[in-house]
């Protein structure tokens, strides 16, 4: 059997519970086979608008952003070039080509003795051996699987650079595509000398054509028209910081894609839960334990002073350009609460072969519960307080939003419980407790040794699992921690290389999310996983947005958070059925009146239900639908629109309205009181 084909049989296999009134006053549904039995005639789903029950959590819907996927860098975080800083491989300029145009001749290699700084310990140098006139050398870098060029469109560049035997300039910056035959754009800069010196230029794209991929920027020495006049053989050339950005994000410095902003945007999460995930931890390595973990200290100031890291837990370097300032920043923009991971002394060991090295002994502990203190006070200390000076030397003098703290990540996997709850969550709890009493900890596995005001808690299942779950929360301790769902999703086995997943996953995602608004006394905060995914380059599917260098895409995933973060009230209304089979949860804006409720059809027939606003005389409705015949369907860059929400209008009387639940699909259907 096809991948394809035992995808299908998943979807179609339905699931749930037998159809029950929570005690919170919504529906469970019985599943598709229940519903498939019951779509004989119409059947009555009751919503109480008089009586509200308990409050909708404010901060109920936000995203989480790990470091997966190229996620960050070759996506969100809009640099183009890989490899910039030459720290990737200490033996290659790796992603960096020799060019030897019409006869020219030189080679490229790493040079440990001309670094730019303590931090970038090395630089490339290029050396001519001949370059004569109309000859061109240089090194040429293709980006993230290729560099988009959009006609139209102007693109910074910025290196360092310096020089010997005289030479002066000019350095010739071209973007091209990947033959060299074609030109885009090209500048020249002069005024190289022996010493270190920072160069700029804009490389403006004439407007008509294609937009492309298939792209790269060269810097060299081009003898073309004669200029330079003469190189010696044997001049050489040092590069770094070789940086290159297309417009970014309200034009910010180190800055963000529009595109991948905006779909976050679209969302208005009330939270950004940063930088994982796993990425906070790194891989266990015997010869360097921690040292692939995410460190913040040597992500902020400017990318000249950030060394970049292995990012061993998906497989690729990061050049830590997108950092703890630039994720803070994006917190702001998105007006989201930053919840921000700290490292915990337990790093991932994916091969068990570390025998518990892997977790920071108790008496070396210290230093990393310090550098959370100091996280902390970078986000919101005064610019009196030494990292509160540095937050304002980065260009922010006034405090960011007061942030969760989230002490570790999936502590209790790989064997971390056991020192999570005897020393390791004590020791960051106490010390955050005390110097800011004001910031909420989050634990992310169970503890008796200190108090948990929030636990993450993750769910990858099958769809039919998550919709099994949509009464999970129901018979929480109300009087215990509240709960965070930091990642859930639907998952497939075989789904690694797929990008955004399909239309019957994402319902499986909406059953279960209308638990957690139900829930949403104890459930204050949730969030998908994983939030992007470079289309080619994945590691984990599905996810709930696919990009490239070019565009990005709402998987059908992606609507169901749209539909449900933008569609909530500040009340839980109770809700009541005759066995509709369907997975429910309404709430009501109290300022305003209006009705927002939730309908999940996971089952493969059309529903007929008598839908009843018990308390209301409304006559309209307006409802929006995201719905498919077929619950394989996706949406694609190709094809990105292929199963996106429409709106409807209901007409009924005096609150009571005939609809036929689409299969396959989630309806919000919203009235006024």
């Amino acid at each position: 059997m096809s991948k394809q084909q035992s995808r299908r049989d998943v979807l179609r296999l339905g699931g749930g519970l037998a159809a029950t009134v929570a005690a919170t006053g919504g529906l469970i549904a019985q599943g598709a086979a229940g519903a498939q039995a019951a779509a004989s005639g119409p059947l009555t789903l009751t919503v109480d608008t008089l009586h509200a029950g308990h409050g909708v959590s404010p901060t109920l819907y936000g995203v989480f952003f790990e470091e997966i996927n190229y996620a960050g860098v070759g996506g969100l975080y809009a640099e183009l070039i890989r490899n910039r800083a030459f720290m990737e491989s200490p033996t290659t300029p790796a992603w960096w080509t020799v060019v030897q145009d019409r006869g020219g001749s030189a080679t490229a290699s790493l040079d440990a003795a001309n670094p730019l700084n303590d931090t970038l310990t090395r630089s490339l140098r290029l050396e001519a051996h001949s370059v004569d006139a109309e000859q061109r050398i240089g090194i040429s870098n293709g980006g993230y699987f290729g560099i988009p060029v959009v006609p139209g469109r102007h693109y910074q560049v910025s290196f360092f650079a310096k020089a010997d035997n005289g030479f002066t300039g000019p350095l010739s910056v071209s973007l091209e595509d990947a033959t060299g035959r074609r030109v885009f754009a090209s500048a020249r800069v002069r005024g190289l000398t022996t010493q270190w010196k920072h160069f700029t230029a804009t490389l403006k794209v004439p407007p008509g054509g294609s937009q492309s991929t298939d792209n790269r920027l060269v810097i060299g020495i081009d003898r073309k028209h004669g200029m330079p006049t003469q190189v010696a053989p044997g001049t050489s050339v040092w590069l770094q910081v070789v940086s290159l950005f297309p417009p970014t994000y309200k034009d910010q410095p180190n800055g963000l894609r529009p595109d991948m902003v905006h779909q976050l945007k679209e969302l208005r999460p009330k939270f950004l839960r940063f930088p994982g995930g796993n990425y906070i931890q790194g891989l266990y390595d015997p010869d360097d334990p921690w040292g692939t973990r995410f460190d913040w200290k040597k992500s902020i100031g400017p990318i000249s002073e950030r060394p970049g890291h292995y990012n061993a837990s998906w497989f690729y370097w990061s050049d830590d350009g997108l950092g703890l300032y630039e994720y803070l920043r994006l917190a702001e923009d998105l007006d989201a609460t930053p919840v921000i991971g700290v490292f915990d002394g337990f790093s991932i060991d994916r091969s068990k072969t570390a025998g518990g090295r892997e977790i920071v002994p108790e008496p070396d502990l210290g230093p990393y519960v310090q550098d959370a203190l100091d996280l902390i006070e970078y986000v919101i200390g005064p610019v009196n307080s030494a990292w509160g000076a540095r937050r304002a030397a980065d260009g922010h003098p006034a405090p960011f939003t007061t942030p969760l703290i989230e002490i570790g990540n999936e502590d209790g996997a790989r064997g971390g419980a056991p020192t999570y709850d005897a020393y390791r969550y004590p020791k960051f709890y106490d010390a955050i407790k005390k110097a800011y009493p004001q910031v909420t900890t989050i634990a992310t596995t169970g503890v008796t040794s200190r108090p948990i005001e929030i636990i993450d808690e993750h769910i990858y299942t099958s769809p039919t699992s998550l919709e099994g779950q949509a009464n999970r929360y129901d018979t929480y301790d109300r009087n215990g921690p509240k709960v965070f769902v930091g990642e859930y999703a639907a998952r497939h086995g075989d789904s690694e290389d797929i990008s955004t997943g399909p239309l019957g996953y994402s319902l499986g995602e909406a059953a279960f999310m209308t638990g957690l608004e139900r829930n949403s006394d104890i459930v204050i905060m949730g969030s998908y996983a994983p939030l992007f995914s470079f289309v080619g380059q994945t590691q984990w599917g599905f996810n709930m947005i696919g990009f490239d260098q070019l565009a990005s895409y709402g998987g059908t995933s992606y609507y169901v958070q749209k539909m449900f973060a933008r569609n909530v009230g500040d009340k839980i209304l109770p809700v009541s059925s005759e066995g509709t089979g369907l997975f429910c949860s309404s709430s009501i804006k109290t300022a305003t009146g209006d009705v927002y409720t939730k309908i999940v059809n996971t089952s493969n027939v059309t529903q007929s239900i008598d839908l009843v606003f018990a308390g209301s005389k409304a006559t309209k409705a307006r409802v929006q639908v995201l719905s498919d015949p077929d619950p394989a369907a996706s949406n694609t860059l190709d094809n990105p629109t292929r199963v996106t929400p429409c709106d409807l209008a209901l007409r009924g009387a005096g609150g009571r309205f005939r609809y036929e639940v689409p299969a396959n699909s989630l309806s919000v259907v919203t009235i006024q009181r």
